[in-house]
């Protein structure tokens, strides 16, 4: 008994086939992982550990202080300006998780446009870079900008509490 098969001709894959190896072409190349980049991501990794840091430290340091300006009513001012600092590190630090995602998001998005990714745009702006990127750089800004108002906040209330205001 002879084989079914003998008598065809032999069975070739896509993979295998004469005109499928012509037209193959290399594999794209993906740029290399330099040592410029390494540092940059560990740059950024501790940009937002040191956006955690200022807004979650002013903020537990706040809430270990407000049971000392609460009893008292001479201190009503500085107890304000704490309690609204609170609320402003809450924010700098949802704004600090906010950059690190987007930063996440950028970073896929150099990855999939072989680090030449197309200039972004929201609304009627237009950027140079991706608009995640762009908005990572605006949430940073915020959040230092949340440390900065903070701090403000409790200087003026300790300032009033002084003056008797």
């Amino acid at each position: 008994m002879a084989n079914e098969t003998d008598d065809q001709a032999p069975v070739t894959s896509p993979e295998t086939a004469p005109e499928a190896t012509e037209k193959k072409e290399a594999p794209k190349q993906r740029p290399k992982v330099t040592e410029g980049l390494k540092i940059r991501a560990v740059i950024d990794a501790d940009v937002v550990k040191g956006l955690q840091i200022i807004n979650g430290g002013g903020a537990i340091a706040l809430l270990a202080f407000l049971p000392v300006v609460l009893d008292k009513p001479q201190f009503r001012p500085l107890a304000n300006g704490v309690l609204y600092a609170l609320l402003i590190f809450a924010v700098g630090l949802v704004f600090a998780v906010v950059h690190n995602r987007l930063r996440r998001v950028c970073s896929n998005i150099y990855d999939n446009y072989d680090y030449r990714p197309p200039p972004g745009r929201l609304w009627k702006f237009e950027f140079k870079e991706p608009t995640p990127c762009a908005m990572s750089k605006l949430f940073m800004w915020a959040s230092l900008g949340a440390f900065i108002v903070a701090v403000v906040v409790v200087f003026v209330g300790g300032w009033c509490s002084l003056n008797g205001s």
